[in-house]
């Protein structure tokens, strides 16, 4: 027969293992509210997860056949959100790409910001905007890709921009280093220019100081790249010399071609 002292022990060892259970449980469920509360305020929702463009910026760009047209630019031409902590986010901007935060104000709204400073505010709901802090213009986004574009730096952005202006085979019209067919895609890649293997859009407002009223674009044999100005009139694009007189500008076409109905993407 078990002891009256034994038995009392054995009890008063039970409660304890079931005190101790109950107490780590409550901690569990603690730290798991904890954890999902700040879950949901610091990491990115699955709404901003991918990677978006500027596309009320491209639609300005394509309504005008120019990037110099438009006149104004937004603050980030493309940005890249990763389904995690909210320090993943890449914007790239006219010139570089950083990695910024984001905190979330409310239901759709998200202040961006880089170390201490906000950059701006990130609303969703049924459009993406995004307005800048310092100048006050609000600019509309689209996602293109469900993917983080980690090492992307814009890419995506100047297939879009090459895509509107530039992208398609021309058949030459205007210049000696020609062939009869010249290619541009949409990666950057030009073939039937003796000489030539990339180009590349310039839409930073420092370019068009010695090309305005017209667009600029580098062109590159990967040792030398050249910067000339072109515009598209219909279906005609013309390339030019800039020879500055004073403070004019004086433009001299160099090469022209017009396009065809084939458009190619590499």
């Amino acid at each position: 027969m078990q002891s009256p002292i034994h038995f009392h022990r054995t009890v008063s060892g039970n409660r304890l293992k079931i005190a101790l259970i109950s107490l780590s449980f409550f901690i569990f469920l603690v730290a798991g509210l904890y954890y999902f509360l700040s879950f949901k305020k610091s990491h990115i929702p699955l709404t901003l997860e991918g990677t978006w463009v500027c596309q009320q910026y491209l639609d300005s760009i394509a309504a005008r056949k120019s990037v110099a047209k438009v006149g104004i630019s937004p603050l980030f031409l493309q940005m890249s959100f990763k389904k995690g902590w909210n320090d993943s986010v890449l914007c790239t901007g006219i010139s570089s790409t950083y990695n910024l935060k984001l905190a979330k104000i409310s239901k759709g709204k998200y202040l961006l910001s880089r170390f201490t400073d906000t950059i701006g505010v990130v609303n969703i709901k049924k459009v993406f905007k995004f307005e800048e802090k310092w100048s006050n213009n609000c600019w509309q986004y689209a996602k293109v890709d469900t993917a983080f574009k980690r090492l992307d730096r814009g890419s995506v952005f100047r297939k879009k921009l090459n895509q509107i202006l530039l992208s398609g085979t021309y058949r030459s019209v205007l210049g000696a280093s020609l062939l009869k067919e010249v290619v541009f895609t949409d990666s950057g890649f030009v073939t039937g220019i003796k000489g030539i293997k990339n180009f590349k859009i310039c839409y930073g407002a420092d370019c068009f100081h010695g090309t305005f009223p017209k667009d600029a674009i580098f062109m590159s044999n990967g040792k030398k790249t050249l910067l000339y100005a072109f515009d598209v009139v219909k279906d005609t694009l013309t390339f030019y010399t800039i020879v500055k007189q004073d403070t004019v500008n004086i433009f001299k076409p160099y090469w022209q071609m017009v396009k065809q109905d084939i458009i190619k993407f590499r």
